[in-house]
């Protein structure tokens, strides 16, 4: 006779943003504001982090057009300005899907799209559990970004990479949406 041993799921944190905006938004814990993400030019290049009490810089998040885009962390990596593409790597994973690995300040994650969670950050091998993910916003629900306790010290990290994914993930599905309803206006029946 063998037995399974569940283990209960470790305790989590949901930080819930205040509108659907990843990249003007403030995120809540238990009602109380954490952190402000702030876009404050139109074509979304300089995005920044601040702790929402102590309006301390964060994390700063710079995309240009001639040059590679940066992530800076204020309390990682000596404060020094990152290569986006460098601290969040696109690989594949083995069933094709498309996963972005991320070097932290205490080791190796992957972001991964899930079924359950639009994306998930897992460390280890692909059916390791999440530590972080992604509940997209309903009609009675925000948008939540859960992470697991024992990740507080990669926090920024996390929500920093979320904010990148997703952004890049609306914009390629909104992409297809245009493109879509262009085939739609002018295809023709045979």
């Amino acid at each position: 006779d063998s037995e399974i041993t569940l283990l209960p799921p470790e305790p989590t944190i949901s930080l819930v943003f205040s509108t659907p905006s990843v990249t003007n938004s403030t995120l809540f814990v238990d009602a109380r504001p954490i952190v402000r993400i702030s876009t404050t030019d139109a074509a979304g290049d300089h995005t920044t982090i601040c702790d929402a009490n102590t309006k301390e810089l964060l994390v700063d998040i710079q995309h240009h057009t001639l040059r590679s885009d940066t992530v800076t962390f204020t309390h990682h990596f000596d404060g020094k300005p990152l290569k986006l593409k460098e601290w969040l790597k696109e690989e594949t994973l083995g069933d094709g899907s498309p996963a972005w690995a991320m070097e932290t300040s205490v080791g190796s994650l992957v972001w991964r799209p899930d079924v359950s969670f639009r994306l998930a950050v897992i460390v280890g091998g692909e059916t390791a559990q999440p530590i972080a993910w992604a509940h997209l916003q309903t009609h009675s629900t925000p948008l939540t970004l859960v992470i697991s306790r024992g990740t507080q010290a990669i926090r920024d990290e996390i929500v920093a990479s979320f904010i990148v994914l997703e952004q890049r993930m609306r914009m390629s599905e909104k992409g297809y949406a245009k493109a879509d309803g262009w085939f739609a206006v002018n295809r023709t029946v045979l």
